[in-house]
């Protein structure tokens, strides 16, 4: 844990100095990406989805077509149980960027079938309030 936050601090400063010194964004945005995907990776194992969620946007707003955020992204909303439609949006936008990817595939069934099961349960639930009325 403590090394993934050094890492992560290190990749910040690294990434101000580098703009200190008039390098190009590109090169700054390329060195964040990597740091910011492994510091959601380690936000991810710590069950910090939100913060992991965070991370993965910012690295979606510099690069928008990095299937690794987007899998990771999807991820961390399917492990949070909630947002099961934003877990499969993301994980088919993984699947259409990385399609021979056979763990995003993977997710994505099991990401389908929680949406479905949230979708029994609360018809059941439903049910079970209307026959109380």
């Amino acid at each position: 844990v403590c090394v993934c936050v050094w890492f992560f601090c290190f990749c910040v400063l690294w990434g101000v100095l580098c703009c200190a010194q008039n390098l190009q964004r590109d090169a700054v945005a390329s060195f964040k990406v990597p740091c910011l995907l492994n510091f959601a990776a380690c936000q991810g194992k710590m069950h910090n989805f939100a913060e992991a969620i965070l991370h993965l946007t910012t690295v979606l707003q510099l690069d928008p077509t990095n299937p690794k955020a987007f899998f990771r992204r999807g991820q961390a909303h399917l492990e949070r149980g909630r947002d099961l439609e934003l877990a499969i949006n993301d994980l088919e936008q993984a699947c259409s960027l990385a399609p021979a990817d056979q763990l995003v595939r993977q997710t994505l069934q099991r990401a389908h079938a929680q949406l479905q099961q949230a979708k029994l349960d609360n018809k059941e639930l439903f049910a079970r309030m209307a026959a109380l009325n």
